[in-house]
């Protein structure tokens, strides 16, 4: 059965404004023109655990890169929608064995191939806190 949520990175408690889910959460970096390095930066900032906007809004702010912010924030927040929806969606819970997180971490590269390892575990760390928060965990 799958869950209706609110996506996380509209709480409230996550985000320094609330923000309505994007149209074109789909598109990819490549397709907005974004540097992967600017991409793994932003991410490293703006998860811990979960997203704080506040922190990516003083990454941006701190790199010069107000003019490509609306860019940046959308692609991160195509990447956590792409974990979140799967997440939402694993049947019967997420069971957290190697063999999902292998799978699961495949399916965030080929939607999103800027991320690298460490970006790569800033989503798992979020997922996995999703996942308690939401009581999304297999039984």
């Amino acid at each position: 059965m799958e869950r209706s949520r609110p996506r996380v990175t509209d709480h409230a408690f996550a985000c320094s404004a609330p923000r309505g889910r994007l149209a074109h959460l789909g598109r990819s970096a490549e397709d907005m023109d974004l540097n992967p390095t600017v991409l793994r930066e932003a991410i490293e900032a703006y998860v811990q655990t979960f997203p704080v906007r506040d922190r990516l809004k003083e990454h941006i702010r701190q790199r010069g890169l107000l003019d490509h912010a609306e860019k940046i924030e959308e692609a991160l927040d195509a990447c956590l929608g792409t974990a979140e929806d799967y997440l939402y969606k694993y049947p019967g819970g997420v069971p957290w064995t190697d063999a999902f997180k292998k799978e699961f971490e495949s399916l965030l590269v080929r939607q999103h191939p800027w991320l690298d390892r460490p970006s790569l575990d800033r989503i798992m760390s979020f997922s996995g806190w999703l996942c308690w928060h939401e009581g999304l965990n297999a039984k």
